[in-house]
């Protein structure tokens, strides 16, 4: 699931707008900070 959910991440960003992307870092940003606090957990 997680899989389909990146891959669907990815095709999105191919279509990202110049307006969209302060929003989409700031997402890409807390998601990994999620994940690092997960692994180091």
């Amino acid at each position: 699931m997680k899989q389909v959910v990146i891959r669907d991440f990815m095709f999105s960003l191919l279509k990202v707008r110049e307006s969209d992307v302060n929003f989409l870092n700031r997402a890409v940003y807390e998601v990994l900070s999620e994940s690092l606090s997960i692994v180091v957990l």
